[in-house]
């Protein structure tokens, strides 16, 4: 997936901070290093779902379907 990193990370930051007891930054860069993975849409979703769910608990779901609407 081929991003603006930075614009990207202040989207994720706003969007981490009130759903996430995680400092938003890191779980930002967290986020943008899950995303550089050479993988069809479908598949990367779903494995930022399975990498998120510890951090975000019932919010990974309805951050996923942000992140990649966005």
């Amino acid at each position: 997936m081929h991003v603006d990193s930075a614009a990207l990370k202040v989207w994720l930051v706003d969007e981490l901070d009130p759903i996430s007891d995680s400092e938003p930054s890191v779980l930002a860069d967290y986020v943008l290093v899950l995303l550089e993975k050479a993988q069809p849409d479908a598949a990367l979703q779903q494995s930022c779902r399975e990498s998120l769910l510890e951090l975000l608990k019932d919010e990974t779901e309805g951050f996923v379907d942000r992140l990649f609407d966005t």
